[in-house]
């Protein structure tokens, strides 16, 4: 809210300067700027080949979503299912606008696809690769052993 204002605010300062010492203690994020941001659009189009179970990429459904949500008509009309209530009176009519059982699928569907390739992907980057050194192989036991 400060920022906003104009006013500095000691607490985003802090928190900015963290996410330096973060970004720069990872050796290949070290030197990258919390300024540098993408687009959302580019964003998405990136994460596009992660999740290629989706019906329709990333960039589609977040654009159809966003028409809906900022009551885009030619979006309504594409996506959500109309009644009409009223005949039409002098060129304009009433409808009743709602979403789809296939429409809610769809996005549920896409959302639970894209987490978990994000499960997979943090799990993916956690995980020491097979041939490092130091990887804990079973011993195998001596005859005298068994």
């Amino acid at each position: 809210m400060k920022t906003e204002l104009g006013q500095p605010d000691p607490g985003f300062d802090r928190m900015g300067a963290r996410l330096q010492q973060q970004i720069d203690a990872r050796p290949a994020l070290a030197g990258q700027s919390l300024n540098k941001l993408d687009s959302v659009t580019s964003r998405l189009g990136a994460v596009a080949t992660m999740v290629p179970r989706l019906p329709v990429p990333p960039l589609t459904l977040w654009r159809m979503a966003s028409g809906i949500a900022h009551g885009n008509t030619h979006m309504i009309i594409a996506v959500l299912e109309r009644e009409q209530i009223k005949l039409p009176d002098e060129g304009s009519t009433d409808y009743n606008v709602t979403s789809s059982f296939v429409t809610v699928a769809m996005f549920y569907d896409a959302a639970l696809n894209m987490v978990e390739a994000l499960l997979d992907l943090y799990d993916a980057r956690n995980r020491a690769p097979p041939t490092c050194q130091g990887e804990l192989r079973p011993v195998a036991q001596s005859k005298s052993a068994v």
